[in-house]
């Protein structure tokens, strides 16, 4: 059975693939965003309200550190908003949010690969972690109705 660190480290590699495809020129382009929002939502809304409450009990975590991340997802979310909402004929500003985007995510990624998970591995512990991957797996129908249209 997988942990819940392995399931976001899985959400994580679907976000990249996706991202390979992400380019204004893509003419495909407003769909790849389209998705690329219900995933990366779907994996925040995830790591908000399961992950996060459990990392958060544990004093070796400290608040600054989840609650930059919790801000992060609210940026990241905000971002994608606005791109969806950028018109196709604005081709230099969706480059430049585009660009924007794809470094945040991957300077977010880079602080729950390198930080939070193995931090949460030590402190939560491989069992908890299985249990916390079973409750978001039942729970996955829940995300749906915090996905954007």
């Amino acid at each position: 059975m997988s942990t819940a660190t392995e399931q976001l480290l899985k959400d994580h590699k679907m976000i990249r693939k996706i991202l390979e495809s992400f380019d204004v020129d893509n003419p495909r382009f407003p769909e790849i965003l389209k998705t690329l929002q219900r995933v990366v939502v779907g994996h925040a809304w995830f790591e908000d309200e399961f992950f996060m409450p459990a990392v958060k009990t544990r004093p070796l975590i400290f608040k600054p550190f989840w609650s930059e991340v919790s801000t992060e997802h609210e940026h990241i979310g905000g971002l994608l908003a606005l791109l969806r909402k950028t018109g196709l004929k604005e081709k230099k500003t969706l480059q430049a949010r585009a660009i924007t985007l794809r470094s945040l995510l991957e300077t977010h990624f880079t602080k729950e690969e390198d930080v939070l998970f193995p931090l949460a591995e030590q402190v939560i512990g491989r069992e908890s972690l299985v249990k916390l991957a079973a409750t978001m797996e039942r729970r996955k129908e829940e995300v749906r109705d915090h996905l954007p249209r």
